[in-house]
């Protein structure tokens, strides 16, 4: 079983903002992103996306790197993503698709795993309704931008600005992720208007889908870290 991951600090103080790479499909990209400095780094276990991997392939991919993994999932079935999850080697659940917030609860049974949820921003005005029924069931959420036919690394930011003053008055034992249309030379930015505690990136560090670009991976992760 793995290791709950422990909170990062608040913007500002200590390490600052962390940085998960997400969509990882390659060994050699997922050992780039660790060397570079990643916080967490993220497989796609949704089947039939670009960055999709089986649970297995993705703990290849992850293992005995010391960074946490962040598994992404739209399975609906409790015991199956625990499954899946362990296959990873997992030590943090993201949730997209339409799951109910009684599955962050099934989860934090089945596991000694954090448990985020992510939330698609197509109005920051429905945020609150959209999150109120989960803040007491998980770790951390993370706002990315909309897309109609993908739930997530679609590369489509949100309004940070409008999104800004509810997501910092989250409670301060739930992170704040921001995802969306991140790049080398916006993240600062985006820092800066949300105050994220995690920048999330898949698209905005690669190639073409799945495969990563470790220069723009580098100049990512310095970007988000560099003293504001």
């Amino acid at each position: 079983m793995s290791a709950k991951v422990p909170l990062p600090p608040a913007p500002g103080v200590g390490s600052g903002v962390q940085v998960k790479i997400c969509g990882l499909t390659r060994r050699g990209d997922a050992e780039a992103a660790a060397a570079a400095g990643a916080d967490f780094l993220g497989t796609v276990l949704v089947p039939g996306t670009p960055r999709a991997v089986e649970p297995r392939r993705a703990g290849e991919i992850t293992a005995g790197l010391g960074v946490p993994v962040v598994v992404v999932s739209a399975e609906s079935d409790a015991a199956v993503l625990a499954d899946q999850a362990r296959s990873a080697g997992a030590s943090v659940i993201q949730l997209h698709g339409d799951q109910p917030p009684t599955t962050a609860f099934e989860l934090g049974e089945r596991g000694d795993w954090q448990i985020w949820r992510a939330f698609r921003v197509r109005d920051p005005r429905m945020l609150p309704d959209q999150v109120a029924p989960w803040l007491d069931r998980i770790d951390g959420v993370l706002v990315d931008g909309w897309h109609g036919d993908l739930l997530g690394g679609s590369g489509v930011a949100f309004d940070w600005a409008a999104a800004a003053e509810w997501f910092q008055a989250l409670p301060s034992g739930v992170l704040r992720i921001a995802a969306g249309g991140l790049w080398p030379e916006n993240v600062g930015e985006a820092i800066r208007v949300l105050q994220p505690q995690i920048v999330d990136v898949s698209s905005g560090v690669e190639r073409e889908p799945g495969l990563k670009d470790p220069e723009t991976v580098r100049s990512f992760i310095a970007a988000a870290k560099r003293d504001r």
